[in-house]
């Protein structure tokens, strides 16, 4: 049985597979090396009591592509956006002595194929919790200049920010927005 912290991310799959063409990249084997599905299928909302019922020999995230998913381009396009529509995020670039520099840090950034996917999966069903990575990503390579920080250490601070709630696509959604001690 696919593992509990699995299902909610394969439930985030499933919806964005109603909009989005989904393929596995890979056969979908059980832990007792039984095909249940071949490389190429198309993921689609029909699959998931099959995908669920049974433990996978490789997590979902290896045997998914997100066919339309975001690439850099796309995630430094919502970053200028972002900026554009956010005060703070104004401010804050304009008091940096690099006024581009989060923009050029963040740039640098270069999630594998997988990290694209879970992306795409957290813009798409959680677009406020992307926006949010994204300032976070910001915040993160301006306290990195503040404290003079530089080069591939402010890269990896950006990759912590725009990477740091991938988590909270692994958890129930009903959690998400809880104002209670959980």
């Amino acid at each position: 049985m696919l593992a509990t912290y699995d299902r909610f991310y394969l439930e985030h799959v499933i919806e964005l597979s109603k909009s989005e063409k989904i393929v596995f990249i890979d056969n979908v084997l059980s832990d007792k090396n039984v095909m249940l599905l071949e490389r190429d299928t198309v993921f689609n909302p029909h699959l998931y009591d099959l995908v669920r019922k049974h433990k996978l020999q490789k997590p979902l995230d290896d045997l998914i592509f997100v066919v339309n998913r975001l690439e850099m381009a796309d995630i430094m396009a919502r970053t200028l956006e972002l900026i554009k529509q956010t005060p703070y995020l104004q401010s804050l670039c304009k008091s940096l002595p690099q006024r581009e520099l989060p923009i050029s840090t963040i740039s640098h950034i270069t999630p594998n194929s997988i990290l694209l996917n879970k992306l795409t999966v957290m813009q798409r069903r959680l677009p406020e919790l992307f926006d949010h990575a994204i300032q976070v990503a910001i915040m993160a390579i301006a306290i990195g200049i503040e404290l003079r920080v530089a080069g591939p250490l402010l890269d990896m601070l950006a990759t912590a920010g725009l990477l740091h709630d991938l988590g909270e696509l692994h958890i129930n959604p009903q959690l998400h927005g809880v104002k209670t001690k959980l």
